[in-house]
């Protein structure tokens, strides 16, 4: 190897080695911002997805080497939408009908072919309130016409017609609500997840008849869970009395 042709390889070797420590101080930064990010916004991703978010960074590189592409037109659900909505906005199939899609935004929005290219949206329950926008959605098992919606302020609103008519319900905390369960075997059993520290953050809506209504009877269960926001609930498949709940940060089982 000439001379000219070392120098050149050593450099080369430099050049690796520098660009080698500046891409990992990259993704390590990455990493750190990501993990800030969603302990602020109290979200899942880098915070406890894979092992403890370590792969988020080789996401992030990959989706930059090739990037993702929207198939569908960058347009809002309807003409009357406004684009107002959270940061991240809840989104459910319905249970009943793989086809119905439910967004909530300012309003809540229904779409009946979600599998089409273009779907077909509609607004089945106006805005509550400036800037106050839905949080939560749920529908009930068995029952389409059955809606429950959380907004921001800890609002709760239920439907037993599909939207034609909506009843808020009261006794509620007005506190962000985060997640809302329709018991799967028992519609007049409802759950309701809220944000904040603070408690409670667990209540249990019931009614022999029908709980959908203004003041249906509000069980506290959050009992000893931790005063933290409860990101989720679901109860047991066979065992009603068995209930999983999710604060932050942890998983409490009743």
């Amino acid at each position: 190897m000439t001379e000219l042709g070392l120098r050149a390889a050593i450099s080369l070797v430099q050049i690796a080695a520098v660009m080698g420590v500046v891409m990992l101080t990259v993704m390590i930064l990455t990493l750190a911002e990501r993990k800030v990010l969603g302990w602020m916004q109290d979200r899942m991703g880098p915070m406890e997805v894979g092992p403890y978010g370590i792969l988020q960074p080789i996401a992030d590189g990959l989706k930059a080497y090739n990037p993702l592409t929207n198939t569908y037109p960058n347009v809002n659900c309807g003409t009357a939408a406004t684009g107002k909505a959270n940061f991240i906005s809840p989104f459910i199939l319905d249970p009943n009908d793989a086809n119905r899609l439910l967004v909530g935004a300012n309003s809540l929005w229904l779409t009946a072919n979600a599998k089409a290219a273009a779907p077909s949206w509609s607004a089945i329950k106006p805005p509550s309130g400036t800037n106050n926008f839905v949080s939560a959605i749920a529908v009930a098992t068995g029952d389409s016409n059955r809606i429950w919606v959380g907004h921001n302020n800890g609002e709760v609103w239920c439907t037993v017609n599909g939207g034609g008519a909506w009843t808020q319900v009261t006794g509620t905390p007005a506190r962000m609500v985060l997640r809302i369960m329709v018991d799967s075997s028992n519609a007049n059993r409802v759950f309701v997840a809220n944000g904040g520290y603070s408690s409670p953050n667990l209540i249990e809506l019931t009614d022999a008849t029908q709980v959908c209504k203004a003041s249906p009877t509000v069980t506290l269960r959050h009992n000893n869970l931790p005063p933290a926001p409860v990101r989720s609930v679901v109860r047991h498949p066979t065992n009603a009395s068995w209930l999983l709940s999710r604060p932050r940060a942890s998983a409490e089982g009743t």
